[in-house]
């Protein structure tokens, strides 16, 4: 795995499913082409298996005894624990996942972490755009980045609207 004819090969030969476990060694060839690649096959790449690769190349774990079956408390530990080139690539992916198939809500808590760190620009759409996120861990994020705006939305979803007119008046002073 370490020639750009791979991508070619794993399309010509469909092997998506095959691809998902070389996730993160794909990304390290051509990250944009692997992310591109891993997202437009997600029903055969398996998004979990794409995560579990990158934390498996960035943390030097060559087979993975604890793999969990689903999205559970050892991995996002180990996603918290990535190294910020390897967390930044996993935060392009979930993105790019959430944007083309926004039904997928399996990893959208860590998704809103991440944004609130690398792109808190889009921290206020990406909240507006999924339900399926938790409330508290979003606000946790918000805090965490000093995202004022975001914390008042989060708030006022969370049906603490004395709280958020509180941070209003305080932060940002337009009420």
């Amino acid at each position: 795995l370490s020639d750009r004819d791979v991508f070619d090969y794993i399309t010509i030969h469909k092997q998506f499913c095959a691809a998902s476990a070389h996730g993160a060694a794909l990304m390290e060839i051509d990250e944009r082409r692997a992310i591109k690649m891993l997202i437009e096959h997600h029903d055969e790449a398996s998004p979990l298996e794409v995560i579990h690769s990158i934390c498996r190349l960035d943390q030097g774990v060559v087979r993975d005894e604890a793999q969990e079956e689903g999205f559970g408390p050892l991995l996002s530990r180990r996603i918290k624990q990535l190294s910020d080139t390897w967390a930044k690539r996993l935060y392009k992916y979930l993105e790019c996942l959430h944007r083309r198939d926004p039904s997928i809500t399996d990893f959208d808590t860590i998704l809103v972490e991440m944004c609130a760190s690398y792109e808190p620009d889009n921290m206020m759409n990406l909240l507006q755009s999924s339900n399926s996120f938790s409330l508290d861990e979003a606000l946790h994020a918000c805090v965490k980045n000093n995202l004022v705006k975001e914390q008042v939305f989060v708030l006022g979803r969370m049906g603490s609207n004395i709280d958020a007119l509180h941070l209003i008046v305080e932060n940002i002073g337009d009420v």
